[in-house]
């Protein structure tokens, strides 16, 4: 028998579907776990300590990052804590609410329209909840608890090209998702 690098397309195509899923299965990811699938507000406790402790990490960094280039005060950095893992709960709910628009849109629509949509659905989701769960709280800090005026404007400016990139990145990943059939 050929070994696994010298196997022919004929060799392949004529294994049962139960050797390829076998040979497929190798490659999948070792967790099943989905953290995106399943019900809406219901959620279970590992998907949201996930989305919490990423997006508190995300928060920090874009704070650290604005600290740096900005001269404002490394504090901020303590101030987007909670935004951030408010909005890391926030945006696992959409994630999942998104993903429900995807199962049923999915159907109808075929799989470019849907993903059309969706790419605008996740940039205006991103954006509109992290100016208002995350920039707002901090740009009215920065105002007026520590007398800065106009750092509310750059900090949104600046925090807008970081969440961008990460609504595009779960735009992806959604995409690239079998539609879920939760209940």
């Amino acid at each position: 028998m050929k070994t696994d690098k010298t196997m022919s397309t004929d060799t392949y195509l004529a294994m049962s579907s139960q050797e390829r899923k076998k040979k497929r299965g190798r490659f999948r990811r070792v967790s099943k776990t989905r953290i995106f699938d399943g019900h809406l507000v219901k959620v279970s406790i590992y998907a949201v300590t996930v989305m919490v402790l990423t997006y508190l990490f995300v928060t920090a960094l874009i704070s650290l990052l604005f600290s740096y280039f900005h001269a404002v005060d490394l504090s901020l950095v303590f101030w987007t804590l909670l935004p951030g893992a408010l909005l890391g709960y926030v945006l696992l709910v959409v994630e999942r609410t998104l993903g429900r628009l995807k199962e049923f849109m999915f159907p109808q629509m075929g799989k470019v329209l849907t993903a059309f949509l969706l790419f605008f659905v996740h940039i205006i989701c991103y954006l509109t909840l992290s100016s208002i769960i995350v920039g707002y709280p901090l740009g009215y800090v920065m105002e007026k608890s520590w007398g800065m005026p106009g750092m509310a404007m750059e900090y949104s400016l600046f925090s807008v090209n970081f969440f961008i990139i990460l609504a595009v990145l779960s735009w992806l990943r959604n995409i690239r998702t079998e539609p879920c059939r939760c209940v």
